[in-house]
C-alpha cells in the first residue's frame, strides 16, 4: 500500500524489551529503591525469554547504575541515579567553555523548574527556601557555608517542580556547581554577595506568591553572569592545567 512505502520497522531486541519493562516498573514506583529483583530464572519465565536475555538486560541496567548487583546477593533497585550524567558533565567541564556551558544548562533547567515550583511547591519546601535565603544572607563572610545554602536553595526548587528527570539531571551537576561557586565567591565584593542574596530572595518571593511567570523571569535574571566572572574561571582553569 502506498501509505506504507518507505516505512521501516525497527527490530527491537529482546534484552531491550526486558530492560524497558523493568525501567517502566521503576519509574512508576512498582519497583522502589531497595526492592530486590526476582532471580534470573524467575524473570526469564515471567518474560518467556532465556536467562541470557535477562542477564544482558540486567547488565545494561547495572551499567546505568539503576540496579545494585553484587556477587552472591540478589540484585536490587537503586532507582533513578545521576551517576552516569555526573561523569559526562565532569568530562565536559575540563575545557574553558565548561563553565559557560554549565550556566546555560542550569538556566534552561532552573527557569522551567522555578515556574513549576511556583505551582507545585509544598509549604515545607517554601519554608526550606526561606531558610536558605536567610542562610545565604547570614553567611556572606563564610563562603563554604553560604555555598551549601546556595546549592540547597536551587535543589529544593528543582525538587519542588516534581519532575524526577529534572532532579536527576540537576543532581548530576552538583560537583561542577559547587566548584564554580567556590571560585566565584572568593573573588566577589560585599556588594556582589548582597546582590546575589537579593536575586535568591526575589525568586523565593515569586514561588511564595505562586507566580510561575515571575518565577521564571527572576530565575533567568539570576543567571545573568558577569563576563568578568567567566574570564576568572577560564584563567583559573588555565593555571590548573599548567
Amino acid at each position: 500500500m502506498a501509505e506504507f512505502e518507505g516505512a521501516e520497522l525497527q527490530r527491537v531486541k529482546l534484552p531491550d524489551l526486558v530492560r524497558q519493562h523493568l525501567t517502566t516498573k521503576i519509574l512508576d514506583g512498582t519497583l522502589a529503591p531497595g526492592d530486590p529483583l526476582p532471580s534470573e530464572g524467575e524473570l526469564a519465565r515471567s518474560f518467556k525469554v532465556s536467562k541470557a536475555v535477562v542477564r544482558e538486560a540486567m547488565r545494561e541496567l547495572n551499567a546505568l547504575s539503576v540496579l545494585d548487583t553484587q556477587q552472591g546477593r540478589p540484585s536490587s533497585v537503586r532507582g533513578l541515579t545521576s551517576e552516569p550524567l555526573a561523569f559526562l558533565f565532569q568530562v565536559g567541564a575540563v575545557h574553558e567553555q565548561g563553565y559557560r556551558d554549565l550556566i546555560e544548562l542550569r538556566r534552561a533547567i532552573e527557569c522551567e523548574a522555578a515556574g513549576q515550583a511556583a505551582e507545585r511547591r509544598t509549604p515545607e519546601q517554601l519554608e526550606q527556601l526561606r531558610l536558605c535565603v536567610e542562610g545565604l544572607a547570614d553567611n556572606i563572610p563564610r563562603p563554604k557555608i553560604a555555598r551549601e545554602f546556595d546549592w540547597l536553595f536551587h535543589l529544593t526548587i528543582v525538587q519542588a517542580s516534581e519532575n524526577r528527570l529534572l532532579v536527576c539531571v540537576f543532581e548530576a551537576l552538583k560537583a561542577q556547581t559547587l566548584a564554580a561557586q567556590e571560585l566565584l565567591r572568593s573573588h566577589r565584593t560585599q556588594a556582589e554577595h548582597e546582590l546575589g542574596v537579593e536575586r535568591h530572595r526575589v525568586v523565593y518571593e515569586a514561588i511564595r506568591d505562586r507566580d510561575p511567570v515571575e518565577a521564571r523571569l527572576r530565575m533567568s535574571v539570576h543567571f545573568n553572569v558577569n563576563p568578568a566572572d567567566l574570564a576568572r574561571i577560564a584563567a583559573k582553569m588555565r593555571r590548573n592545567r599548567k
